[in-house]
């Protein structure tokens, strides 16, 4: 018997790391195809007017209200997946039930359009205060329990400029407009799951670097913006009443475009950097971690300079795994892929989910947003209920339902402009 267990526990162990390999070896193919693809068009001037172009654009912002980039956001999200988000006082709702924990806070309840079954609620919290947290973030306050007839909810918290004056309305900058489409998808994600047996870890921050960065769903939401109809139908000029131009969503598109090059070409390096340190960098120690990350920076941001002595990457990646220890995701495991790698799976995937709702023809045509848009919602976000909602590669299974295969880089390199 103890043979016999003995034999079992090392067929298990000899499975596990064929398993582990095996991902190892797809990531690091899927990072070198991209960065094959994408090294010849980043060069250091076109990263350097990266940076530059990294401020705020404040001619945009008389063309976006918080009010009205919420109408737009809720519009599209309606139109999509059938649901409706209502806010609370517009429901009728009185007394602490929507009371926030600032006067500045709201209440919105989500529901399903067609039958007014409640999903979720969630509170926003739109304006930067000094004592908050200057970063866009996601907070689950309620899990889904069907036994307690408990509902989720869910905190939101962006940071956009509050008002000059009670009487104006609060404007965004279209890199806030990015942040608020991105985070709310974020919360129908964790709105609509069906799955009960997630656990709640916390704080779920939408950070540039936050391994929570695999959830795709909101980056699918910012893709939408770019769309001409989509966008005038909420961005309107205060004082003129004119809807953006035509020419400003294609500067703004490749404004983004540029910003993604660059952006993909860091996280590839960081996520081959947590590759390489995770599967091969075992005793007996032939070189040093720092020259692991000169070796692949040279390869993978070549248009990049390091500063000496700058191990900030290698710190991210080690701060990273000890989060993901403390909260239980088992520390920087090759299962469901490294926390830089999900970021390249996210930007890859959402593309291709993207180009789904572009193969189903005219953007404007609602009914085959719609048929596209229930099929997303019914197997990505909701699951189906079918228990799988934090394990390795659960959400790649999710997503294999919805398309009938799983993610390729053709969409992300056609939005890229490499096809």
């Amino acid at each position: 018997s103890s043979s016999s267990s003995s034999s079992s526990s090392s067929s298990s162990s000899s499975s596990t790391a064929a398993s582990a390999s095996a991902n190892v070896e797809a990531m690091s193919s899927l990072n070198s195809r991209i960065a094959e693809r994408l090294l010849p068009r980043v060069s250091r001037e076109s990263a350097a007017r990266y940076e530059s172009d990294e401020m705020e654009r404040e001619d945009l912002r008389p063309y976006f209200t918080l009010d009205g980039a919420l109408g737009g956001m809720f519009d599209l999200s309606r139109k999509l997946f059938g649901i409706e988000a209502i806010e609370a006082a517009e429901e009728g709702e009185e007394g602490e039930t929507k009371r926030g924990w600032h006067d500045d806070v709201r209440l919105f309840r989500v529901r399903d359009e067609d039958t007014g079954d409640l999903i979720g609620s969630f509170y926003l919290d739109p304006y930067r205060r000094p004592s908050k947290e200057n970063a866009d973030v996601v907070l689950p306050l309620l899990s889904r329990r069907s036994k307690y007839r408990s509902k989720p909810a869910m905190c939101m918290s962006i940071n956009v400029a509050p008002p000059m004056w009670d009487t104006d309305p609060a404007y965004l900058t279209f890199d806030d407009v990015r942040g608020l489409f991105r985070t709310y998808g974020k919360v129908l994600r964790r709105l609509l799951d069906r799955d009960e047996s997630c656990r709640l870890y916390g704080a779920q921050t939408m950070r540039e670097d936050d391994d929570d960065d695999d959830d795709f769903v909101g980056k699918l939401m910012e893709r939408f913006l770019y769309e001409e109809d989509i966008l005038s139908a909420f961005a309107v000029h205060a004082r003129t009443g004119r809807p953006l131009t035509r020419d400003q969503i294609n500067d703004e598109r490749e404004l983004t475009v540029a910003r993604r090059r660059i952006d993909l070409c860091r996280h590839v390096f960081r996520s081959e950097l947590e590759l390489t340190i995770h599967s091969e960098f075992l005793p007996p120690f032939e070189r040093s971690l720092v020259s692991v990350q000169k070796d692949t920076a040279a390869r993978y941001i070549p248009h990049e300079t390091l500063g000496r002595g700058d191990i900030s990457p290698l710190l991210d990646i080690f701060e990273t795994d000890i989060v993901r220890g403390r909260e239980g995701g088992g520390g920087g495991g090759m299962g469901g892929g490294t926390s830089c790698h999900r970021h390249v799976w996210s930007e890859m995937t959402s593309a291709d989910a993207f180009s789904a709702f572009q193969e189903a023809g005219d953007l404007g045509d609602r009914d085959e947003m719609r048929r596209v848009g229930m099929s997303f919602r019914k197997s990505v976000l909701e699951g189906n209920g079918d228990g799988n909602g934090g394990g390795d590669g659960a959400e790649e299974e999710r997503y294999a339902k919805f398309r009938g295969r799983g993610a390729t880089t053709e969409a992300l390199f056609r939005d890229l402009g490499w096809i």
